[in-house]
């Protein structure tokens, strides 16, 4: 995992692809209470696509589900890193530990600044966890 050490969430800008509308609704509350207060949403791969293409400054950091309806997490993140994707992006997903480690190795392996997976549910410590490295 890369280190994080003056990671702000105030100042953060996050993109949670998850397609299943609880947990982004869960999402957007433990990243409130995190204090960020920019955050947005797409359904799944495609949708998500079409968001950063449309955005004039990608999100800070992204949290990827791997399992989802149109384009999964796995195609997604393949196309991210097409597009020379540069920020920092967290997988988060129910998948076992094999596929997840797989799809962060593929990841990183493509270029992208993956800084480490989250099982679900998500959970404030978790971010904190990747985001926020002790000195």
């Amino acid at each position: 995992m890369s280190e994080q050490p003056d990671f702000d969430f105030s100042l953060a800008t996050f993109f949670v692809v998850e397609d299943d509308k609880t947990s982004q609704l869960f999402a957007s509350k433990i990243l409130k209470k995190l204090g960020v207060s920019m955050m947005s949403f797409a359904s799944n791969g495609a949708e998500a696509l079409d968001q950063i293409d449309d955005a004039e400054i990608p999100a800070d950091v992204m949290l990827v589900d791997l399992h989802m309806p149109e384009m999964d997490g796995v195609e997604f993140l393949r196309n991210l890193a097409d597009r020379g994707f540069p920020n920092r992006i967290i997988l988060l997903s129910a998948a076992d530990e094999i596929t997840t480690q797989t799809a962060e190795s593929l990841a990183a392996y493509r270029g992208l600044n993956i800084l480490g997976r989250i099982a679900k549910p998500l959970t404030i410590e978790g971010l904190r966890d990747i985001l926020i490295q002790p000195e």
